[in-house]
């Protein structure tokens, strides 16, 4: 026996299983998306695993909050499936956003894995399934970064307001991202573009 070998500690074995455990789920997940910036799609992964700080996980970790009530409805805990789908702020975003890509209302947007399963399901071609998954992962963001603003500068947003921002950013990457180019503004902003990206 190696006399220079020392028993590990928990806390070594803790953190080799957590890092295992980690890039397993990185490998299997199923929604990378090559037209949206790296921050992005690092975040939706995250959201995907229920790995970003909320309020419920924060506790969960043992760091104690005054008020773990979701800043922008005052309702309900704040969990990841509730900042991303269940908020009233959100359904109210979720209900602009399909009927802009002329999804049937029944879309299932009520966790970010449903969400893009969603997308993944659509009849249509390989590039329009991308394109709305596209725009659904530009959703979560978006309404992340609305729960900051209010969270941390009490910035209220309207939901026409980060709609807007979901339809400019989205178009931007899918101009400098994608090979399509043939799409303008006018067309864009009404979600008319099935000939063109079939």
């Amino acid at each position: 026996m190696n006399s220079n070998w020392e028993e590990p500690s928990v806390a070594t074995v803790k953190e080799q299983i957590y890092k295992h455990m980690e890039s397993e789920r990185e490998e299997e997940w199923k929604h990378w998306n090559s037209w949206m910036p790296a921050k992005i799609n690092y975040f939706i992964w995250r959201v995907g695993i229920e790995r970003i700080p909320v309020k419920t996980e924060l506790r969960k970790r043992g760091i104690g909050l005054d008020d773990y009530l979701c800043p922008r409805c005052r309702s309900e805990e704040k969990t990841v499936n509730h900042v991303i789908s269940e908020c009233v702020e959100s359904v109210i975003v979720w209900r602009q956003i399909i009927d802009w890509l002329k999804l049937p209302s029944v879309a299932d947007t009520s966790s970010c894995e449903k969400a893009l399963t969603y997308a993944d399901g659509l009849k249509g071609s390989i590039l329009w399934r991308k394109t709305v998954k596209m725009e659904m992962q530009a959703t979560m963001w978006h309404l992340w970064k609305a729960r900051n603003g209010k969270e941390f500068k009490g910035i209220a947003r309207t939901g026409e307001s980060i709609v807007e921002e979901i339809k400019a950013d989205t178009f931007l990457w899918l101009k400098s991202r994608s090979k399509v180019k043939d799409i303008v503004w006018e067309r864009w902003e009404d979600f008319n573009i099935r000939d063109i990206i079939k």
